[in-house]
This record gives structure tokens, C-alpha cells and sequence, in this order.
């Protein structure tokens, strides 16, 4: 799985987005009432693991890359992600980016004026001046799915997000955009468990072995 900056962002945002984004004018009252029961329903969550599958289509190259892993969330800014050939932990103050190939860990501190947020920091700044529109209802499978149309009113990339929503369990399944350069993603959820999440699995122990770049300013904890 290709872990650049956006591909994390769609990662934390297929689960963070329904914790507090609010439709704006212009969205429906059907839009916005579901909204409002999404933000209900993740007040009460205490964590969730999930299967998660990336589908890339690399457009200029006309290949398309589909990788799967495990998500992990405990609260609104611990995360761990495990997929493809990489980890990714963060506790809420630094983030680790493990390749078990290439032996190397680097550790970065959460940093939102250097764009290294957490999930509540990076939620916050997506669900900034969104307009939500109901698009249409579909099947999933046997879930019942509202599919829902985000559109930024600023040029952040990407800037339109289509999400399926399970209106019985209220939980955000798929999320599809196109990015900045014209490839398409996908991420579609499966197996989700919503229960506590072991804190040990949010801060990352170094293995023996492991080169380590840590570029967080000296003496951070």
C-alpha cells in the first residue's frame, strides 16, 4: 500500500469522518439528520478494528494495485495500520512508520504547522466548510448503504469524497476519491468490530535490528 500522506489521510478519514462532520448549507435534511445519528453513534464507541482493502487505479499507467490490512482506533488519535509491506502506529504525540524489509523505523512528532497530524486533527481540518449531499441509496453486500457526495469548498486534495454509510450500524463501510494527480482510490471496510482497543498496540516497540531515524527535536518522550 503506497503511504504517502494522502493515502493515510483516506485511511484516518474512512473512519474519523463521521465523529463530528456537519453538512452545510445546501445539503439535505435527510443528509443532515444522518449526520447527526453518525455523530451520536461514535460518541459511544470505545474503539473499532477493521479489514480494510486499498484498491488503486493508477490511471496513466492503466494498472490498477489492490493491497489489505488491519485498522486500528482507539479514540480520536491513536491509530495503527498494518498493510502491505509497512506499519503505522501513533499514540497521539509521535508517529512511527515501520518497513519490516527494508529494516528501518521512522518516527516523526505530531505536528499539524509540519503536516503531521493525528486522526482528530486531520478529521478536523477535512470537515471544514463540506457540503454533504444524499446521493442515492444501494446494497453492499446485504448492508443497506446510503451513499453520501462530501465536496470541499477549498482546493484541498482530494476534494471530493464519496462515502457509503450502513444506516443500520450507522459505520462509514467505503470511501472512493480521485486524487490531485488523477488516480482513483478505493477503501472498503470488512469484519468491523467495534470494542476497547489494547493501548500497547498504539506505541511501537523498535525490534533489534531495526535501523531508526528519529526526527523528532531531541528529548522529545
Amino acid at each position: 500500500m503506497r503511504t504517502s500522506g494522502t493515502t493515510l489521510l483516506a485511511l484516518l478519514l474512512l473512519i474519523a469522518m463521521p465523529t463530528g462532520a456537519s453538512a452545510q448549507a445546501g445539503s439535505s435534511a435527510e443528509t443532515t439528520r444522518l449526520l447527526g445519528q453518525l455523530r451520536e453513534r461514535w460518541r459511544t464507541i470505545p474503539g473499532l478494528e477493521a479489514k480494510i482493502t486499498h484498491t488503486f487505479e493508477w490511471v496513466l499507467a492503466g494498472e490498477t494495485q489492490t493491497t489489505k490490512g488491519t485498522l486500528r482506533l482507539a479514540g480520536r488519535d491513536s491509530v495503527r495500520i498494518e498493510a502491505g509491506d509497512v506499519i503505522i502506529v501513533s499514540d497521539g504525540r509521535s508517529i512511527w512508520q515501520y518497513t519490516p524489509a527494508q529494516k528501518q523505523v521512522v518516527i516523526d512528532r505530531v505536528d499539524p504547522a509540519r503536516g503531521v497530524v493525528t486522526p482528530g486533527q486531520l478529521f478536523t481540518a477535512y470537515t471544514e466548510n463540506v457540503t454533504a449531499d444524499w446521493v442515492r441509496e444501494e446494497r453492499l453486500g446485504r448492508l443497506r448503504m446510503a451513499v453520501l457526495h462530501l465536496e470541499r469548498t477549498s482546493e484541498a486534495d482530494p476534494r471530493a469524497l464519496d462515502v457509503w454509510v450502513d444506516v443500520r450500524d450507522l459505520l462509514v463501510m467505503r470511501l472512493e476519491y480521485r486524487d490531485g494527480a488523477g488516480n482513483n482510490h478505493r477503501y472498503v471496510l470488512d469484519e468491523v468490530v467495534i470494542a476497547p482497543q489494547d493501548p500497547a498496540l498504539f506505541t511501537f516497540r523498535v525490534p533489534e535490528g531495526v535501523t531508526v531515524v528519529d526526527l523528532r527535536p531531541p528529548g522529545t518522550p
